[in-house]
């Protein structure tokens, strides 16, 4: 094709292109349902180790990896007053739809992180309602 040539009818529109994509990544879903799809994760591995708590009314899913808690644990052996901060942030994950027919308030992605004086690093994170 040269600039200006009008598009073959072989190549999709933009929607069909969206529809395609969507397809493509519903296929690789465990569950259409968010929550169901949390709940089979936190009985495979590697998630596991990782998803520790799951609440669905009011949603909350609370992860870390053993890496993050060993991170803290060594943390706190090395400084007496612990310096936590927790950092929310909103418009990430859509409002999920409940089996009742109504959704959950605005979902925040929340992280916890320490500072040691010199760097901050993330030790949890959890997903939930305000």
């Amino acid at each position: 094709m040269n600039y200006g040539d009008r598009i073959p009818a072989h190549l999709p529109t933009l929607n069909a292109l969206r529809c395609l994509k969507r397809r493509k990544k519903s296929e690789s879903c465990i569950d259409d349902n968010p929550i169901m799809a949390i709940i089979l994760l936190k009985s495979d591995e590697p998630f596991r180790t990782i998803i520790r708590a799951i609440g669905y009314d009011p949603f909350y899913v609370q992860y870390y990896t053993p890496s993050q808690l060993n991170l803290y644990r060594s943390y706190c052996k090395q400084y007496s007053n612990p310096r936590v901060s927790i950092d929310a942030t909103g418009a990430l994950v859509r409002p999920l739809g409940l089996l009742s027919e109504r959704h959950t308030a605005p979902i925040f992605l929340y992280q916890i992180g320490v500072h040691d004086g010199h760097s901050q690093f993330a030790v949890a994170n959890a997903l939930g309602n305000s």
